[in-house]
């Protein structure tokens, strides 16, 4: 299914716009996923420095957007019963994705625990709602 999804062809072009030349993008990705230059899953086995190093980046950043994910489905646990939303009878990543930007912007206003606990050790800076509004 992902891979005839064309998804990492969306995001090169997205990226294209929004990231500076030679940025890099890596998806973190279940073993089962084909890898590719832009999915991988977390290294295993016998690490090498650089491969330990890998890992832990992609496991800070994972951590707080599946922190993220649930604030979002509890916060819209009506959209997520499976008799509420039905799939090729409901626009289901419509309303996904507009449940996420209204939560975004709920935790741009008043926080979030994902924020106050990772920014501390990472120095994280939320955008203003103009920021984010702005792409």
């Amino acid at each position: 299914m992902f891979d005839g999804s064309n998804i990492e062809d969306r995001i090169r072009r997205t990226m294209d716009i929004v990231f500076p030349e030679g940025m890099t993008l890596h998806m973190l990705a279940d073993k089962l996923y084909t890898c590719t230059e832009m999915t991988r899953p977390l290294y295993s086995g016998d690490l090498t420095a650089e491969a330990q190093i890998s890992n832990n980046t992609m496991q800070l950043v994972r951590l707080p957007h599946e922190w993220t994910f649930g604030k979002v489905e509890e916060t819209w646990k009506g959209l997520f019963f499976k008799r509420a939303v039905k799939p090729k009878e409901s626009p289901c990543a419509a309303y996904y994705i507009a449940c996420i930007i209204l939560t975004n912007t709920h935790t741009l206003l008043y926080g979030s625990e994902a924020h106050t606990y990772f920014s501390k050790e990472h120095h994280l800076a939320m955008p203003s709602l103009e920021e984010y509004f702005a792409f």
